[in-house]
This record gives C-alpha cells, sequence and structure tokens, in this order.
C-alpha cells in the first residue's frame, strides 16, 4: 500500500515536472519571437518524440496578418510545419523554408486551416532510442491590423 501511494505521487510529480518544462519552454522561448505581433494567447503544448506528428484545426479571419510561432526542445530535431487548407491545399511548408519555426501571412477570406507538426527525425542509428521533448505552437496577430 505505501508501496502504491510512493508509485502514484512519483508518477504525477514527473507528469508536472515534464508540464512546467512544456511551460517554460513557452515563456522562456516562444513569446521573444513575436516581435511586433501580439500573442492571441492561443496555443498547444505538447510532448513529442521524432517521428510524432499532431495536428490542429483554427480559423483564420480576413483582414489579420498572423503569426505562428514553433518553440521546441533543444534535443528535438527539426520540427516540420504544413499549413494546409481544407481542400488539402499546403499552403506553406517550413521544409522548403531550411525548417524556418516563424510564419507571417494572411488570409484572403476567413477559414478554418490545418496545423500540421511533425518532428522529423536524426539521422543515424535506427536502433538507438527517439529523442522525445516539449513542442509548443502560438499564434499571434499584427498589432497594427
Amino acid at each position: 500500500m505505501i508501496f502504491r501511494y510512493f508509485l502514484i505521487i512519483g508518477l504525477l510529480t514527473i507528469g508536472l515536472n515534464s508540464f512546467s518544462q512544456c511551460t517554460n519552454l513557452i515563456t522562456d522561448d516562444c513569446l521573444k519571437q513575436f516581435g511586433e505581433f501580439v500573442y492571441d494567447g492561443n496555443s498547444s503544448v505538447s510532448e513529442m518524440k521524432e517521428g510524432d506528428t499532431a495536428e490542429l484545426f483554427k480559423t483564420f479571419f480576413v483582414g489579420q496578418t498572423y503569426r505562428v510561432v514553433v518553440c521546441k526542445s533543444d534535443n528535438l530535431p527539426s520540427v516540420r510545419i504544413r499549413v494546409i487548407s481544407s481542400n488539402g491545399s499546403v499552403l506553406f511548408d517550413n521544409k522548403d523554408k531550411n525548417f524556418e519555426h516563424v510564419w507571417d501571412f494572411a488570409v484572403k477570406g476567413t477559414q478554418k486551416l490545418i496545423i500540421s507538426i511533425e518532428v522529423m527525425k536524426k539521422d543515424g542509428d535506427e536502433k538507438r532510442e527517439l529523442e522525445s521533448g516539449c513542442v509548443a505552437i502560438l499564434f499571434g496577430i499584427d498589432k497594427d491590423k
């Protein structure tokens, strides 16, 4: 019984520590990259490992200029960002831009877009353990619009 208690406390501590590290990624790294843009409070943070993919759906409104910022733990390889329209057209792929992690854009009409994030795999030994760490995506709006 005592062992279970300590096991549960230990697992909760590890989970909270992991969440705290991911939250620190936002405050320490991501927010600094907004420049003249204002962070709109929308973000998604997750622990991911090499080869993982995540998608998120977000509505973007005509008349606004947006900034998408993706941050990652230092131990992770490059993160691929793709912005995809509802009809499947790829509007942006940072693989074509040396895995740039910031993208500014405006839409011609209000629309829901798919933001796809993929943690690339490091080249090398296929038998090694895959790296894992925090990945965060944040959105901002140009304050002059």
